[in-house]
């Protein structure tokens, strides 16, 4: 019975084995055995509408051939390929089913679609009123912000008129009006639009001169130029509006009246000229008469005034300008009147032009220079009355400009990009900052203080001028003249100072200072002393005119190993007398220019008065009267170059240098 019992239960065991073997190949795998088969993703999330690919691979990394499924083809559709296409919100499996090995696998990824965010809405610029040319953007804003798709597609209503690129710059073609279209492309079927109006243009020349007027009122332009054919038209514009730029051509000296107009530009473009006879402050007669002259009345309105050429400004008192711009190719004179202006001023000109500008009643906020070689800036206050005086705020120099400043002004600074700037203040400035290199002050005036941080400066002090303050912070700078300086602090290396009465204060780290001729220590304070500037002396050899020519100059002229001090010279007919004898003087009379082909070095230069038939001699006396030795020393600079000795015309003039007679160039008889 036991056997029988033993048999049943080996049968039964095999039978198990048996069932079990087959169902490993038909299906049913194993967690370790589904392995086998995997997705290139296990869980995705994305916005219906939108889709995403899945890649299946065996055990090795290879792709697999499987067919996919899904559970929920209302929620997530997939195709043959693995694409999965999010149909609406919801929740779905994607399934791979794939055989390896004779065996059968499958790997799953479950899909979440959820409801993306649709465009609510698009904004775009008010309507544009445009000039034939100009290149705008659209300037769209697609809401809100999370949007899930905000890409747009612009269109115009009229291309020939206004143009629009996929990315939504427009550009006006020709006048007229179109719309310009944005338009989303996430089927929420919002969409915003642009009316474009591009204006008409409208050149003046002298065919619309009638009785020798042109008026325009109440009238939308894009630009508008004035042709010199109009002459000396009077034209007058009320009301205008002018999107682009007002262009007007010089030489015609016609007169523009701007009344309640609104102007984005002005520009003044230069014409070629023919040479003309100079007036005596630096126009032909023909410029004169020829420039345009703008008056701005009203409430008018204009951004910028570029001019190339000469052109006079008026302005009244409700109107605005907020800037003119000189920028001026011509190397000749150009001449910018102004008056009642109020705004800022650029000067860029060409090399060697003489650029003059003249004020009256005028508030200049900034006024900003670039100079070059040669170019001359002179900013003159020609107002007569106190209410017709001129005031500029910070004039700022670039470059190697020289100005001659006649207008009363707050700052002035010379920037650091400035080489060889030379700046002459014939009225009151507030500050003056000097940054550059190698500028030349000359202060004739009233000054406040002067900062300079710049090397090689120098800064000089007529005798009609008066500066506060001094600090001299650069190295190798020169502060002198005969005029007022109630301190000077020296803050830099190889400074010198010599002005008559200056308190002068050596910082701890100036080394090399010169004060009133003489070397000083460091972290010290010096006193120079006042000098007379009476003069007095006889006349001599037939001079006519005597005490009635009489004319007092005073200079001085630093010489190594010279004495310290200052000449006083007066010129009285054929006469010159000089006080408190020191470096060598100049007679400030004409001048008799000499080479002087030496090398730069100190030198003894012989000033000898030669007496002949029409020549009276120079009467050289010390302060006591007696006669003064005609030795003097002097410090040349300069390689080579022209030494300029001054002389009374009627007296010829010798000079010896080193014993080597070298006759003057010129001789004034």
């Amino acid at each position: 019975m036991k056997r029988k019992y033993s048999k049943i239960t080996a049968y039964i065991v095999m039978l198990v084995m048996i069932i079990a073997g087959i169902s490993i190949h038909t299906g049913i795998v194993s967690a370790k055995e589904s392995a086998k088969l995997s997705l290139s993703k296990t869980s995705a999330t994305i916005a219906a509408g939108d889709s995403t690919t899945l890649k299946a691979k065996d055990q090795n990394g290879k792709a697999a051939a499987v067919k996919w499924t899904s559970s929920n083809t209302y929620i997530a559709k997939v195709s043959a390929k693995g694409v999965v296409t999010a149909l609406k919100k919801g929740s779905v499996t994607i399934t791979a089913t794939g055989t390896i090995q004779g065996k059968e696998y499958k790997a799953v990824c479950t899909v979440k679609v959820y409801s993306p965010v649709k465009v609510s809405g698009i904004t775009m610029k008010k309507a544009q009123e445009l000039v034939i040319g100009d290149k705008i953007w659209a300037d769209e804003v697609v809401l809100p912000n999370n949007a899930a798709n905000k890409t747009l597609k612009f269109a115009s209503s009229n291309k020939k008129v206004a143009s629009v690129s996929d990315i939504g710059e427009i550009t006006a073609v020709a006048p007229g009006t179109a719309t310009i279209t944005a338009a989303a492309t996430d089927g929420s079927n919002k969409s915003a639009k642009m009316k474009v109006t591009v204006l008409t243009n409208l050149t003046l020349t002298g065919k619309d001169v009638i009785d020798g007027k042109i008026t325009v009122s109440d009238q939308l332009y894009g630009d508008v130029s004035i042709d010199n054919s109009v002459g000396k038209a009077q034209i007058d514009f009320n009301k205008l509006r002018i999107a682009g730029t007002l262009k007007l051509a010089n030489n015609a000296g016609y007169a523009l009246n701007l009344n309640d107009c609104a102007i984005k530009n002005v520009s003044v473009k230069d014409m070629p000229k023919q040479p003309q006879t100079m007036l005596s402050y630096g126009l032909s007669l023909a410029d004169e008469i020829n420039i345009p002259v703008i008056k701005v009345t009203g409430t008018t309105m204009i951004s910028i005034i570029i001019t190339e050429t000469s052109v006079k400004i008026i302005q009244g008192d409700k109107s605005q300008v907020q800037e003119i711009k000189l920028d001026s190719k011509d190397t000749g004179n150009i001449s910018l009147s102004l008056e009642g202006y109020k705004g800022a001023i650029t000067v860029s000109a060409a090399s060697n032009a003489k650029v003059d500008i003249n004020m009256k009643a005028c508030e200049i906020t900034n006024l900003s220079a670039q100079g070059t070689t040669g170019q001359s800036l002179s900013l003159n206050d020609v107002g007569t009355t106190e209410a017709e005086k001129s005031t500029v705020g910070t004039f700022g120099v670039t470059g190697q400009l020289a100005a001659v400043v006649n207008v009363t002004a707050t700052n002035l600074t010379i920037d650091a990009a400035s080489s060889g700037a030379s700046i002459t203040c014939n009225k009151p400035v507030t500050t003056i900052n000097n940054a550059g290199q190698g500028s030349n002050i000359i202060v004739t005036s009233t000054v406040g203080n002067i900062i300079s941080a710049g090397n090689n400066a120098t800064v000089h002090v007529a005798d009609s001028g008066t500066v506060g303050t001094v600090l001299s912070q650069g190295n190798g700078s020169t502060i002198t003249g005969d005029g007022t300086v109630t301190s000077v602090k020296v803050e830099g290396n190889n400074n010198s100072v010599d002005v008559p009465g200056a308190t002068v204060e050596v910082g701890d780290n100036a080394g090399g200072t010169v004060v009133d001729g003489k070397g000083v220590e460091s972290g010290g304070t010096h006193e120079i002393p006042q000098t007379g500037n009476s003069s007095s002396g006889g006349s001599s050899g037939g001079s006519s005119g005597g005490n009635s020519g009489s004319k007092t100059v005073k200079e001085t002229v630093y010489a190594s190993n010279a004495k310290s001090g200052k000449a006083t010279v007066t010129v009285e007919g054929v006469t010159i007398t000089i006080n408190d004898l020191a470096n060598l003087f100049k007679f400030e009379v004409e001048p008799v220019n000499f080479d002087f082909p030496y090398p730069k070095g100190n030198y003894i230069i012989v000033v000898k008065a030669v007496n002949g038939e029409g020549y009276n001699p120079i009467q050289i006396k010390n302060k006591d009267g007696s006669a003064a030795t005609s030795v003097y020393y002097i410090k040349v600079d300069t390689d080579a170059g022209t030494v300029t000795v001054k002389g009374n015309t009627t007296t010829k003039i010798i000079v010896r240098i080193g014993g080597t007679k070298i006759e003057p160039t010129k001789v004034y008889e």
